[in-house]
C-alpha cells in the first residue's frame, strides 16, 4: 500500500473511539509499516490509525527530531505502538 491518505478535520473519524488491536496480525504489521511510511513522507513526527481513516488503536511516531533540535545528526527512532494509554501525565500544553 505504501504511503495512505491523511484524513483532515473535521472529518468524524478523528472523533471515533477506536477499537483496540486484539492481536497483531501480518494486516495491523502492515498498516504500522505504511504508516511509518505515510508520517516520514509528510513529514511528521507521528501518526495515529484514525488519521488515516483506521479506526483501530495503534500509532506509530518517531522521537529523533529531539537530537535535531540539539543540533546533532539524528538516528530514526521509530515507535510503533499498539494499544497504548496515557498512564501518567505532568505539566500542560
Amino acid at each position: 500500500m505504501g504511503i495512505l491518505p491523511v484524513v483532515l478535520y473535521p472529518d468524524p473519524v478523528l472523533k471515533t473511539v477506536c477499537e483496540p488491536v486484539g492481536r497483531v496480525t501480518p494486516e495491523i504489521a502492515k498498516l504500522l509499516d505504511d504508516m511509518a511510511e505515510t508520517m516520514y513522507a509528510a513529514p511528521g513526527i507521528g501518526l495515529a490509525a484514525p488519521q488515516v481513516g483506521v479506526k483501530k488503536r495503534d500509532m506509530v511516531c518517531d522521537v529523533s527530531w529531539r537530537e535535531e533540535a540539539q543540533g546533532q545528526k539524528p538516528q530514526r527512532k521509530l515507535y510503533q505502538l499498539v494499544n497504548p494509554e496515557i498512564v501518567r501525565r505532568a505539566g500542560e500544553i
